[in-house]
């Protein structure tokens, strides 16, 4: 890791090419990075409060700040994994840490992230919300976050390099893994017996973390967070041993 702190230019330079192809065929450009979450927000907001109306406290906000989070991970995920194949020319005639190429991916991902994240939460106020001292706490469950994805990113865009097949078990794994997170319900509402092994789920208390403090202006549930950490950090390990065991026949593979 301490690779990617001298090459922070790279990085830099590589984060802002994601970020430039994404939004460069289209017409407005970058205010599509407002345009989007605006829009998705709106019709969630109709949706969720005149036509499907459940029993959770100022549901809308509620799915938003659970959905954002989770889009960020699946998007990052799923473009990371297929980075190092699509950089395949950068990365055989340019020697640098090849670790790089995910990493901008997920960079560009918390960009637009960050964008529709302050933009729910601006809204929000404006709609009538408030936000409490707890606020300053949110870089946790976001740095918690992004370490999450990274460390899941170095594992599949290494495998992808040698097995074409890990792009569907991704989509597969998502798709799963988004109904056992509280986006659309609360964790009240898992069954006790299974909340032992719910709460295994790093994202579990990242996106409880994220409601209590934007919606319910409370504190993060401090075990569920350190359990998630824990887990975060883990992953993260993985991913960068994973990534530098497979990185040696990159070059003869993509």
């Amino acid at each position: 890791m301490h690779k990617l702190l001298e090459y922070r230019t790279l990085i830099w330079v590589l984060t802002l090419k994601q970020i430039k192809i994404r939004y460069r065929i289209a017409f407005l450009g970058f205010l599509w990075m407002i345009l989007n979450p605006l829009l998705m927000m709106a019709v969630l907001y109709l949706v969720f409060s005149q036509m499907v109306k459940l029993n959770i406290p100022h549901y809308p906000w509620y799915l938003l700040t659970g959905l954002l989070p989770w889009m960020f991970l699946s998007h990052s995920i799923g473009l990371a994994t297929e980075s190092i194949v699509q950089e395949a020319d950068i990365i055989k005639s340019t020697p640098f840490p090849w670790a790089i190429i995910p990493a901008a991916t997920v960079l560009g991902s918390m960009a637009v992230f960050g964008v529709s994240f302050v933009l729910l939460v601006v809204i929000n106020l404006w709609a009538g919300g408030t936000l409490s001292a707890w606020t300053f706490f949110l870089p946790i469950p976001i740095i918690l976050l992004f370490l999450l994805t990274l460390g899941i990113s170095l594992t599949t865009s290494a495998l992808y390099a040698y097995y074409m097949d890990v792009r569907y078990i991704v989509d597969a794994g998502l798709l799963v893994w988004f109904y056992a997170c509280p986006i659309f319900y609360t964790m009240d509402m898992v069954p006790p017996g299974l909340v032992p092994y719910y709460q295994w789920n790093p994202m579990v208390g990242i996106l409880v973390a994220f409601q209590n403090i934007i919606i319910r202006n409370q504190a993060p549930n401090f075990d569920l967070l350190l359990l998630s950490a824990v887990i975060c950090f883990v992953v993260l390990a993985l991913g960068v041993i994973i990534f530098e065991w497979s990185r040696g026949d990159f070059t003869d593979v993509i």
